[in-house]
C-alpha cells in the first residue's frame, strides 16, 4: 500500500470568500531557490518557476465524487452537519471545539465546550464551562458537564491519541497557570498532561500538534522560541526539545511569535509560520527561508492533513 502524503492547507482571506491552497511535500522543496543560502539574517528568496506547481484540487464530475463517496464509510461525515448547541448569547462568553474518532463505538464526536463570565462563579477568574458531546450517528448534543481543571484558551482541541487536547488556564496555590488538559474520546473524562521542565520563565505557549505528537511552542521574550514535541502520549519523560529558532527580524517584540511547526524534513529544516508567512529555518546553518507562493493572497490560518479522497477544499 503506498504511504499517504502530507499536505499542508492554507486559507487566503478575500472578499468575498476563504478559498484553500494545498502544498505537498513534493511540491516544498520546489518553491525556493535552493541554489540561494541566506547568512545571519533572514532574506526572502526568489522563487523558481512555478508553472508545474498547481495548487487546484482535481475537478471529477459530481456524480463520480457522489459515486466515491457512497462507498466510504465517512459518507456519514460528509453529510454531517450539527444541530444548534442553544448556549445562546452572553457578554464575554466563547465557544470551543474539538473532534474526533471514538473506536469503541465507531463513530465521530464533536465536543464543544461553552466558557462564559459569572460573578457569581466560585472559580477566582470568574469563568466557568458547560461541556456538550454530539456523536454523528446520533446527531444530537448532550450535556457531560463542565470542563475540567480550568477554563480552555479559546482555540480547538488538538487531538492525539484518542484525546482532545486544550490549553487551560487554572488557578493555583501560586496564582492562575497555563496547563494542558485531555478530554478522553472514549470515556468522556479529564486529565492533565503533564508538561517538561521548561527550565526558564516562559512569557508564552502555543499548543499544537507535530506528527501526531503534542507540541508546545515557548516564546521567551521573543528573542527565541524552543518546541517541545511529548513522543509518547502521556508519559512525561518523553517531551524532548526539537528545536530552537532565534527571532532575527523582531527581537524583543512581545507581540509576534513563531506558530507551532507543520512540519520537519529529513535535513532538520522546520516549515512554520511567521507574520502570515511560511518560514523555513534551518537549525545546521542557522538561516532562514522565505518560500513565495504564486498568486496567493495573504492568508490566515493552515492545517496539515493526510491526502485522501475526502477534499478539504472550504468554500463559505
Amino acid at each position: 500500500m503506498a504511504e499517504k502524503k502530507k499536505e499542508l492547507v492554507m486559507v487566503t482571506d478575500s472578499t468575498h470568500r476563504r478559498p484553500t491552497k494545498r502544498l505537498n511535500e513534493d511540491q516544498y522543496h520546489s518553491l525556493v531557490d535552493e541554489t540561494e543560502t541566506p547568512q545571519k539574517k533572514a532574506k526572502k528568496l526568489v522563487p523558481q518557476q512555478s508553472d508545474n506547481i498547481s495548487f487546484s484540487l482535481p475537478v471529477l464530475p459530481h456524480e463520480i465524487i457522489v459515486e466515491i463517496i457512497s462507498r466510504l464509510p465517512v459518507k456519514t461525515l460528509i453529510q454531517f452537519r450539527l444541530p444548534n448547541l442553544g448556549f445562546g448569547r452572553k457578554s464575554g462568553s466563547y465557544s470551543v471545539f474539538g473532534f474526533g474518532y471514538d473506536s469503541e463505538i465507531d463513530d465521530y464526536k464533536v465536543v464543544a465546550v461553552f466558557c462564559f463570565q459569572n460573578k457569581n462563579s466560585s472559580v477566582g477568574f470568574g469563568y466557568e464551562s458547560i461541556v456538550k458531546v454530539c456523536t454523528l450517528r446520533t446527531n444530537c448534543w448532550r450535556r457531560t458537564g463542565s470542563f475540567g481543571y480550568g477554563v480552555p484558551y479559546d482555540v480547538s482541541g488538538k487531538y492525539v491519541n484518542c484525546t482532545l487536547n486544550w490549553p487551560v488556564m487554572s488557578e493555583g496555590d501560586s496564582g492562575l497557570m497555563w496547563i494542558i488538559v485531555s478530554f478522553d474520546i472514549k470515556r468522556e473524562t479529564y486529565k492533565e498532561v503533564m508538561q517538561p521542565d521548561y527550565g526558564e520563565l516562559v512569557y508564552d505557549r502555543t499548543l499544537g500538534v507535530l506528527d501526531g505528537c503534542l507540541c508546545v511552542m515557548c516564546n521567551y521574550h521573543a528573542v527565541r522560541a524552543d518546541f517541545w514535541v511529548m513522543k509518547e502520549y502521556g508519559v512525561r519523560e518523553s517531551w524532548i526539545r526539537l528545536v530552537t529558532v532565534p527571532y532575527l527580524d523582531y527581537p524583543g517584540s512581545l507581540h509576534l511569535q513563531y506558530s507551532v511547526p507543520y512540519a520537519i524534513a529529513d535535513n532538520g529544516e522546520v516549515l512554520l509560520e511567521f507574520k502570515s508567512s511560511l518560514v523555513i529555518y534551518n537549525p545546521n546553518y542557522g538561516t532562514f527561508k522565505y518560500p513565495v507562493i504564486n498568486n496567493s493572497c495573504s492568508w490566515v490560518d493552515a492545517e496539515v492533513y493526510i491526502d485522501s479522497l475526502v477534499s478539504p477544499k472550504v468554500e463559505i
